[in-house]
């Protein structure tokens, strides 16, 4: 029977090592198999998905994996897994499924529009404040101190005419953080990072010219955190982060909100 192809998830591996990389290929496909699988056979599998590598690296990296009891030599038939190759490659296999979810938010969150980013900040809402009642809930002193220095940085920010963004979403990252939901701050994270990157295309956006006005209800914020009122977190978050849309959508309404590439152009007439 023919046997099926090497490594189906070949995209999916990344910011890993080559040896690390060909180490979960070959454990994939032994695994996957019924008997001992050859180095020649491993090999011609590997350059079936366009992935050239001498024998001797194979060899090597197999030898490894004997020697780390991953593996166990059958001479000429091959090598086979054992229990404890079945585990490293069922582990690896969890950590790939993670590394696709993961990229299947990123993917779902990155924006290329005005009503994609009005979507996002409505997300947002709904994400960060569950996080804000979380975190009045479940912070640790730490986590509020986290907290409490990023307040101080956006404070700063807008008392010297900075760009106040980074340094807010910075406090809104701490307060997911503090949430101690990984679910929410892991999602909230990859919101964020989107976000500060497409904001940064915004020659002209209203939200940073309002610092002096968020950093008061980023302050009310902490302070209701702190005081363990979760209800009134929650209700102080989302009334921020609505103001955050009112603003935006106005901006959007009245047809000042502009990409970098649509500003370049008129400032070339």
């Amino acid at each position: 029977m023919k046997a099926e192809p090497l490594f189906a998830k070949k995209d999916a591996v990344r910011n890993k090592t080559k040896d690390e990389t060909l180490r979960y290929f070959l454990l994939d496909y032994i695994g996957r198999q019924a008997r001992p699988v050859g180095a020649w056979r491993l090999k011609e599998e590997l350059g079936a998905i366009g992935v050239s590598c001498s024998s001797a690296t194979i060899g090597r990296i197999l030898s490894e994996l004997d020697a780390a009891g991953i593996t166990v030599n059958h001479g000429r038939r091959g090598r086979a897994l054992t229990d404890a190759g079945l585990a490293w490659v069922a582990q690896h296999k969890r950590r790939l499924d993670d590394d696709k979810a993961r990229d299947t938010i990123f993917n779902m969150v990155k924006t290329n529009s005005f009503m994609e980013l009005l979507d996002m900040l409505k997300t947002r809402r709904m994400l960060e404040t569950e996080a804000a009642h979380s975190a009045a809930h479940r912070s640790s002193l730490h986590q509020q101190e986290v907290i409490r220095q990023a307040l101080a940085a956006h404070k700063q920010a807008v008392e010297t005419g900075a760009d106040p963004t980074s340094t807010a979403l910075a406090f809104h990252q701490a307060v997911a953080a503090a949430s101690c939901n990984k679910a929410l701050d892991a999602t909230i994270s990859l919101i964020l990072l989107e976000e500060d990157k497409l904001e940064a295309r915004f020659p002209r956006l209203n939200t940073r010219e309002k610092g002096p006005d968020y950093a008061p209800e980023h302050q009310a914020i902490y302070q209701a955190i702190c005081g363990r009122r979760h209800q009134e977190a929650a209700n102080l978050m989302y009334q921020h982060i609505n103001r955050l849309i009112e603003t935006v959508d106005e901006q959007r309404r009245t047809g000042q909100l502009l990409w970098e590439e649509e500003s370049h152009a008129l400032s070339d007439h």
